[in-house]
């Protein structure tokens, strides 16, 4: 709380201290059954507990049918219990996925070309073939069975959710919830909408890869999942951004509605894959590795492409109010910059991060400001230590300056890493939003994030000839994966995990050459990291067939497994035969 915050709460206890009267009324008043009723609702979605909140809003709503904000609260809860469905849904369309994969693999095996031409290795070709017959390849091929059924009734489920989630913020509208929050809400029903639809898609090219496109007399998956969607065929991408355009320009003053609308806008133009030039520039600058060590850094812009980014920048800050659909990077780069000038107490936590990193590809003077105005509010964050040295590395070219801005992240304590792509999305909706399907690849393509940092260590510590300074850089990146292990948004946090498995992993390998009780706590805290990450919701990134069976490679990255001699590598998008040694 700042410091005028304080104050006016320390009059504000003054003044009714002073008045009888509204002493009396503090001690006897006590807000309505209803409000209480729906605070709770709120309460449970804020802190991530979807079923006990839709419990408990379907049980208010039925004893306050006329009360708006408890209706409110009702479509809250649907939407996110919409969400959850869909992530179940997604890891059980995952088992589908990679079994179409997994069969072209297991046909190549029985296909005589793949048999090698030393005649040595052959014996050993063939004990790996007879997998294809092994038991764990008939239990997964089991588990995608009963997968089908159960993705057709989550299929049916999310769209019934979310369709009763519009219609219960209808409803709260027609009894007069006219809030900012409920139309953000309203908002985020149809983006996720839009997310689901566009997954149609992929799904289509990935049936096409396998050579599982719909054949005459049969139903392809892709089509299952079209014709579940067709209730939601009316959402366009076009319709979504006017609305939230108009939302804006109903609430010209209010700094977190303005924001809220520009995530929006942000996310759905992202979907809609609208142009976005600035965003281009900005990840191709700010995105990449730095090899500090060979004096590179990842390939340089051209003058030219430099200059007519900044003039891009410059005319899209200055330019006239315009129709959303015609560049939604621009109407949200002034909703955000309207916000910023409404928001000078800094109520808006993530609002200076999600603008510096807008804005320092093209105004760095600027960028710097914005992020001394976070380090004041927030001098315990570690994300004003990390946005120094990417400026460091890619905008001033100071590999040094770079690293010390890291080293400066070591000092701050855990957990404090506060920054989102969302800067004003409604609270009830956050935890749910944050763990939405899809939702973290539109932030991961939205705006930099830190892989390029811990490449950018990683190729440093490497080129060390010391131990004791590789070890160093070692317990540098274990720090900053610290830090990211506590972020708000999905992408950040599963990179943390994931980077500080890695690097405790690593520290584990280092055996004799660290004191004893330095291996037993390292292995103790690479427990405890597997331990309080084990619930955390991974992504199946490939799988890998050997001779014992199947393993699944998941980001962020848990455990170890090892694999020798013949193997299939199951990617979603291709397989890949080989022979050696796999860490993964």
């Amino acid at each position: 709380m700042s410091a005028s915050n304080v104050a006016g709460c320390l009059l504000l206890g003054l003044l009714v201290c002073s008045c009888p009267s509204a002493h009396a009324q503090t001690e006897t008043a006590a807000p309505p059954p209803e409000q209480r009723r729906a605070r709770k609702i709120l309460q449970a979605l804020e802190a991530g507990r979807t079923g006990e909140a839709l419990i408990e809003a379907r049980s208010a709503a039925k004893q306050y049918p006329m009360d708006a904000v408890v209706r409110r609260r009702l479509a809250q809860a649907q939407l996110c219990s919409a969400i959850e469905l869909d992530r179940r849904l997604g890891a059980a369309m995952e088992d589908v996925a990679f079994s179409q994969q997994l069969e072209v693999g297991l046909a190549l095996l029985r296909n005589p070309i793949t048999e090698p031409r030393n005649p040595a290795n052959v014996d050993k070709f063939r004990e790996f073939a007879r997998v294809a017959d092994s038991p764990s390849i008939a239990q997964f091929r089991a588990r995608v069975k009963d997968r089908s059924e159960e993705t057709r009734v989550l299929r049916e489920q999310r769209v019934k959710e979310l369709l009763a989630a519009t219609a219960e913020a209808g409803e709260a509208r027609r009894l007069g919830d006219h809030s900012p929050e409920l139309a953000l809400s309203e908002l985020w029903m149809n983006a996720v909408a839009l997310l689901w639809r566009d997954e149609l898609g992929e799904l289509r090219q990935a049936e096409a890869r396998a050579g599982n496109a719909e054949k005459p007399g049969a139903t392809s998956f892709s089509a299952e999942v079209a014709l579940s969607l067709q209730e939601l065929a009316s959402v366009k991408a076009e319709a979504v951004l006017k609305e939230a355009q108009a939302l804006a320009q109903r609430h010209p003053n209010d700094a977190s509605t303005l924001a809220g609308a520009a995530d929006v806008i942000s996310v759905v133009g992202e979907i809609g894959r609208y142009p976005d030039p600035l965003r281009h520039y900005s990840m191709e600058l700010l995105n990449r590795r730095f090899a500090a060590h060979s004096g590179k850094n990842g390939g340089g812009l051209a003058e030219q492409a430099q200059e007519a980014a900044r003039r891009l920048y410059e005319q899209a800050r200055e330019a006239p109010e315009m129709e959303v659909t015609a560049s939604p990077w621009t109407v949200a780069l002034q909703l955000y910059n309207r916000a910023l000038q409404l928001d000078p107490r800094v109520r808006l936590p993530y609002l200076r991060a999600r603008l510096y990193l807008w804005t320092l590809a093209f105004d760095p003077q600027e960028a710097r400001s914005l992020l001394g105005d976070l380090e004041r509010v927030q001098p315990g964050n570690p994300v004003v230590a990390l946005e120094r040295a990417r400026a460091a590395f890619h905008i001033d070219k100071d590999p040094a300056a770079g690293m010390k801005f890291c080293r400066e992240a070591l000092r701050l304590r855990s957990p404090s890493f506060a920054r989102s792509f969302l800067v004003a999305a409604p609270s009830a909706l956050r935890p749910s939003l944050k763990y939405a399907r899809r939702l973290d690849s539109v932030f991961e393509r939205g705006w930099p994030g830190y892989g390029w940092l811990f490449t950018t260590l990683l190729d440093a510590q490497l080129a060390q000839k010391e131990p004791s300074a590789a070890l160093d850089l070692l317990l540098l990146r274990l720090k900053v994966a610290d830090h990211l292990t506590s972020a708000p948004d999905y992408p950040d946090q599963a990179l943390g995990i994931h980077q500080k498995e890695l690097a405790l992993s690593q520290l584990a390998t280092l055996g004799e050459r660290l004191p004893e009780a330095q291996r037993a706590f390292v292995h103790a805290q690479l427990q405890a990291h597997q331990q309080l990450t084990a619930d955390f919701p991974r992504k199946r990134t490939m799988m890998f067939v050997g001779k014992d069976g199947i393993y699944e490679g998941e980001f962020p990255k848990r455990g170890m497994n090892v694999i020798k001699g013949y193997h299939l590598i199951i990617g979603r998008e291709a397989v890949i035969f080989g022979h050696g040694f796999i860490r993964h």
